[in-house]
């Protein structure tokens, strides 16, 4: 019997989702080793794709993107589409590629259901995506055989508009980059302390995450000076690039403005020494379909302070603490509590432990099978333990 062969359609590199190449690459590393998806053959689909002279018009770098992602993208697949028994959209932001392949043989993830917003929840959004392209993306993926969810969150919410029927939908979670439960990385570690230097103030505080509206940098930051003022020692570093100019601004009013240090690009391992250096990890988004960096942050065995949403407790259980979005006052004790705690070693220890046990609960390779056994049901062809090991196609 032939393998059956699976293509995993990754986002294009040039758009740099970090978090959409973790699953991709996570996903093709871990169906290597998964026996699940043993005798599966399994290759990545990541095109390099050639630029168009759009780029060098007024506006051009967004119509690029656009053509690529919409336009170069989807015909690029498109002569593909035979190829193999099985594709995944690893990006349910390239769900209308669907529509480019055979449908019934295609699944996608849905990451959260915001891309959707305009259409069914618009004052939930500030996105400026045209709608005729919004309504594309919700084709293609209402399209799909199977929608898989990093989150039951997300299936709830993905139910609550009626965007996919139940029966289709399986909850499937993100897994923690094996980098964070391993042993520190001596040379990461002191990469990550020259970059935010030996010298006091010795409380950091740490948000991973872009400045996008829904990450509430607003927020953030008004926790951040009411924090200041009675620990001024504390900084927030941040992970994901720069402040955009109406938070600059704000964090000039909160006065805050030189105890805010933005890291550079940094790989993971530098990322996980980043995570265990901390004092605790602060993220107050308002929406989320995951929250990688909870996980991430449990992982290292750090303290995570979230805001307190349905997500957030899914993935942080009782290892994390949280607070109601607007209210500064119950962030202000939260976090002060992390930084004045003067527990034992003893303790330390045994509240570090269970952090590092519950994230271990989100492992790649228990996404792999899950995925693999989507796969099967997919392809039409039942899987056996005699099929041999799995054969996965570096690009």
């Amino acid at each position: 019997m032939p393998e059956p062969r699976v293509a995993i359609v990754a986002d294009l590199r040039s758009e740099r989702w970090t978090s959409m190449d973790l699953v991709a690459d996570m996903l093709q590393a871990h169906l290597g080793t998964s026996a699940e998806a043993a005798g599966l053959s399994v290759e990545m689909l990541c095109p390099d794709l050639p630029l168009s002279p759009l780029r060098h018009l007024p506006r051009g770098a967004m119509l690029e993107r656009y053509r690529q992602r919409f336009v170069a993208y989807p015909r690029w697949l498109e002569r593909r589409a035979d190829q193999f028994e099985v594709f995944h959209v690893v990006d349910h932001s390239y769900a209308h590629v669907v529509l480019h392949l055979p449908a019934s043989r295609t699944v996608v993830t849905c990451h959260d259901a915001d891309a959707f917003l305009p259409l069914v929840a618009p004052h939930l959004t500030s996105s400026r995506l045209p709608l005729a392209l919004v309504r594309r993306l919700l084709r293609g993926m209402q399209a799909a055989a199977h929608v898989a969810c990093p989150s039951a969150s997300t299936r709830d919410e993905l139910l609550q508009y009626g965007l996919v029927p139940a029966e289709r939908i399986t909850v499937v979670p993100n897994g923690v980059h094996p980098v964070f439960h391993a042993a520190p990385d001596a040379d990461a570690a002191a990469s990550i302390a020259r970059l935010l230097g030996n010298t006091p103030p010795a409380f950091d505080l740490l948000h991973v995450g872009s400045c996008i509206p829904r990450k509430r940098i607003d927020r953030l930051l008004d926790i951040v000076a009411a924090v200041h003022r009675t620990h001024p020692q504390i900084r927030l570093v941040r992970v994901g690039g720069p402040l955009t100019p109406p938070q600059r601004a704000q964090a000039e009013r909160l006065g805050i403005a030189d105890a805010i240090v933005t890291m550079p690009r940094l790989d993971t391992a530098q990322l996980a020494a980043l995570y265990r250096r901390v004092r605790a990890v602060v993220l107050t988004s308002d929406r989320e379909g995951f929250g990688i960096p909870v996980v991430e942050g449990l992982a290292c065995g750090t303290p995570v302070v979230a805001t307190d949403m349905a997500v957030f407790r899914e993935v942080g259980g009782d290892q994390a603490r949280y607070c109601p979005l607007d209210d500064t006052a119950r962030w202000h004790e939260a976090i002060a509590a992390i930084l004045d705690d003067t527990g034992s070693p003893e303790q330390h220890a045994a509240a570090r432990a269970g952090r590092i046990a519950w994230a271990s609960r989100f492992s790649w390779d228990n996404y792999a099978d899950a995925m693999a056994a989507i796969y099967w049901r997919l392809s039409g062809v039942t899987a056996t333990a005699s099929m041999g090991p799995v054969s996965v196609a570096v690009p």
